[in-house]
């Protein structure tokens, strides 16, 4: 079970092998839940946990991240892992291995523009909406390029060129939903569509961190985003390929089933 408090104010006590969440000034009653369910907790503004929750979450090695309330990434809680030094010794040796830099480079486009192109072609299938086909046709183009390219920068503008192409498309899928997609817009998104994805990115972002830590990888050294301070690029390097099948794909049915209306944004 993933755990995601929103309501602000709240707290999380623990009473023996469960954890309370309370609402104080409200007239919501309490709610319980058993720590051993418990695989990861997201808090969302403001939302206090207790010392010997933290303690637990430490000691069941219970992973817990820190957002704002409108959804940016401030950072995790987590017990020590991943302790494999040659592993990260590696990695730094194929970052400073240009063949090896741009294979890894490639491999991560690849895969983001296939998953993209079979996104499209799924959703063109389900809503009879031919002018998906450019977009369609303007990736597969773009995988010719990647296997062509012969630098990350040069690799980088392919995947731009692309990102732009799918959003286009895209776009027309949202209009059939009755939803506008004006562009990609981001920090901050500046309608509801790029709310929802920069959420559901932000969300990817945290577990896939979590697993870089977990497999003693360092997240800041990447192999297609460019490193800089404080940017946990090989985390972003990772996302790419996923973006499409796991928010992409989640945003679409949310919207699709009315499951989030237009009445859930302020």
């Amino acid at each position: 079970m993933i755990l995601y408090l929103l309501e602000q104010g709240s707290k999380v006590i623990k009473e023996r092998q469960r954890f309370i969440i309370q609402y104080p000034g409200t007239s919501r009653k309490n709610k319980e839940v058993r720590i051993k369910e418990i695989e990861e907790i997201y808090l969302f503004g403001r939302i206090s946990l207790s010392p010997p929750v933290i303690q637990t979450c430490l000691k069941q090695n219970i992973p817990v991240h820190f957002l704002t309330f409108s959804g940016t990434y401030l950072g995790k809680l987590q017990s020590p892992s991943g302790k494999n030094v040659e592993l990260r010794m590696a990695q730094f040796q194929t970052y400073f291995n240009p063949e090896r830099k741009l294979a890894l480079g490639k491999s991560f486009i690849t895969g983001k523009i296939k998953n993209q192109i079979h996104f499209l072609t799924e959703l063109r299938r389900r809503y009879s909406e031919p002018r998906v086909e450019a977009g369609i046709f303007s990736l597969k183009r773009a995988l010719k390029e990647v296997e062509e390219a012969k630098d990350v920068e040069c690799l980088m503008g392919i995947e731009g060129q692309a990102s732009r192409a799918y959003f286009d498309a895209l776009a027309f899928i949202f209009k059939k939903l009755g939803w506008i997609l004006p562009g990609r817009t981001k920090r901050p998104p500046q309608d509801p569509v790029n709310a929802l994805l920069s959420l559901g990115y932000t969300l990817l972002f945290a577990k896939i961190y979590a697993f870089v830590e977990s497999a003693s990888l360092d997240p800041y050294l990447g192999f297609l985003h460019t490193p800089d301070y404080g940017k946990p690029s090989l985390v972003l390097d990772l996302m790419e390929e996923w973006r499409p099948v796991i928010v992409d794909t989640v945003v679409i049915r949310c919207l699709a089933w009315k499951t989030i209306t237009l009445q859930d944004f302020t």
